[in-house]
């Protein structure tokens, strides 16, 4: 008699861990996203930068902004290396994304490559 009971709160233990683990999956792809969204952000205001100073540097002949834009280079640099760092980590899990969300990431990588060739 107790164990109707017993296995009908069993069967909704089972179902709340199992709506608390895919919740806890939610959040932490939720997690990845936003570090992948600061670091691209982080890397477009560098490259924004750099671009900015070269126009400067272009339009003075090379007579001004030599050493500031050889600084945000590096910088530009670090930050394209920090994307690329946080989009193999976030690439198992890329999965949880949207296939237009792939695509771009896809498309970044190969805009990042051609970048680095020029």
């Amino acid at each position: 008699m107790l164990m109707i009971p017993f296995v009908g709160m069993l069967y909704f233990a089972m179902q709340d861990i199992q709506h608390q683990l895919h919740e806890q999956k939610s959040i932490a792809a939720i997690d990845k996203a936003v570090q992948l969204s600061r670091v691209l952000s982080d890397m477009v205001h560098e490259v924004q930068q750099e671009r900015g100073l070269s126009a400067g540097y272009l339009g003075s002949r090379g007579r001004k902004f030599s050493k500031q834009l050889m600084n945000i280079r590096r910088e530009s640099d670090q930050s394209i290396k920090d994307v690329r760092i946080m989009i193999n980590e976030v690439h198992p899990d890329l999965g949880h994304f949207e296939k237009r969300v792939k695509s771009n990431i896809k498309i970044l990588l190969m805009s990042l490559d051609q970048l680095a060739t020029t």
